[in-house]
């Protein structure tokens, strides 16, 4: 079996060349230039110099020997979907199973029509076109309210908002209409990411935000995942009627609200692409290569009931060890000397050496920029990134 990934942001698919492969896959990547580097999970790099050659390299690489192919971040579902190419050759490079899924494959405002058509729980909303719309519907839904920009990832242009003065602020960040107003729930926030194949429910995880990064819309750094056995089988079916509402057909990264007030699971999110955590569910028992192996050799699918797994913890608290601070991973804050020790000696180094190096960035930015002239800076900050490349590609 073969199978293409296509991504801008390397960071994104790093764990899905080593699930492929182990899942019996052969794998090609698409990527910017110098964004990823040769390992025993990669058969060929494709490279591109910039993001504007995405779509016609795509074009050019594709064929259909490939079983699977993956994206891996919004840009680059953002770019193949509104690129100027075939629609049947899109419908082979993006998730989803028809051409009439592709008005939620980019856009929250078509996500949340999708799951109102589809019956699925979701908060109220309206959509709004200008900023005047905005005060009015907002206030008629009632305070507090989610602002969101139709296009957008990694929790950027999501705005909640619990006045009028929150609206005015989050207004003034926003140039883009329409956008999506959502009702407020109080809860806490799930993840149910997985994987698809022809809208079938081949795997998911469960786990619930406990920290993030850079505020309460940020970036998780730590979650408590929960094994499928130990969990509501109600969630079975709700999955499986979300892959079938949206047409998914690949990896989705799904969020929803589990309600303070009635308890149910009001869904937020579900974008088609891997996240950072797409293999953390094997510290629970469940593997993400064995899933996907299951599923292209046997046909099977994920359903209810799944057994417990006594190796291993029915809950266990995780932290994603790249978004912990230096002392945190010093004091192996969260057992994060666990997590630390299965990396690389590469690996090893770039973690913690990544904290302090961008310190340092920032402090010449703010310190010694204003001192240079415009030219000068430029030229040094040219050299600096050839030389930062090259000591990248060395060690690796």
């Amino acid at each position: 079996m073969q199978a293409l990934i296509i991504s801008i942001d390397p960071g994104l698919i790093k764990e899905i060349p080593k699930v492929l492969t182990s899942a019996g896959f052969d794998v090609d990547v698409l990527c910017l230039k110098n964004a990823v580097f040769p390992s025993k999970w990669i058969n060929n790099i494709y490279r591109i110099s910039s993001r504007d050659d995405l779509v016609i390299k795509a074009a050019q690489v594709y064929s259909d020997q490939y079983d699977l192919v993956v994206i891996g971040d919004d840009e680059a579902l953002g770019l193949i979907l509104n690129g100027f190419i075939s629609t049947a050759l899109k419908l082979k490079l993006l998730p989803v199973t028809h051409e009439r899924f592709f008005d939620h494959v980019y856009s929250k405002i078509g996500l949340a029509n999708r799951l109102n058509e589809g019956g699925i729980r979701a908060p109220k909303f309206c959509i709004a076109d200008s900023a005047i719309s905005v005060y009015r519907l907002a206030q008629n839904m009632g305070l507090p309210v989610v602002l969101k920009v139709d296009s957008s990832g990694g929790g950027g242009g999501v705005y909640v908002c619990h006045s009028v003065s929150d609206l005015s602020q989050a207004l003034a960040k926003i140039s883009n209409y329409p956008i999506l107003i959502q009702e407020f729930i109080p809860g806490s926030l799930i993840d149910l990411s997985g994987f698809y194949q022809h809208g079938q429910l081949v795997y998911f995880t469960y786990s619930v935000f406990e920290k993030t990064v850079g505020g309460p819309l940020g970036p998780s750094s730590l979650r408590t995942y929960s094994q499928l056995g130990a969990i509501d089988d109600i969630i079975f079916d709700e999955l499986t009627k979300l892959g079938e509402a949206l047409g998914i057909h690949g990896f989705a990264n799904i969020s929803a609200i589990e309600s303070n007030q009635d308890n149910s699971r009001y869904f937020i999110e579900a974008d088609l692409r891997p996240t950072v955590w797409v293999n953390f569910g094997r510290y629970l028992g469940q593997d993400l290569s064995t899933a996907i192996e299951r599923y292209f050799s046997k046909g099977e699918g994920l359903g209810w009931p799944v057994a417990i797994n006594p190796s291993y913890p029915k809950t266990r608290v995780i932290p994603f060890i790249w978004r912990l601070t230096l002392f945190d991973l010093l004091v192996n804050r969260y057992q994060s000397w666990r997590y630390v020790a299965e990396l690389s000696t590469v690996e090893k180094i770039q973690l913690f050496t990544t904290r302090p190096i961008a310190y340092l960035e920032g402090l010449a930015v703010s310190s010694i920029k204003p001192l240079l002239s415009v030219t000068l800076w430029k030229c040094i900050a040219t050299k600096y990134r050839v030389a930062k490349g090259l000591v990248r590609s060395i060690i690796h």
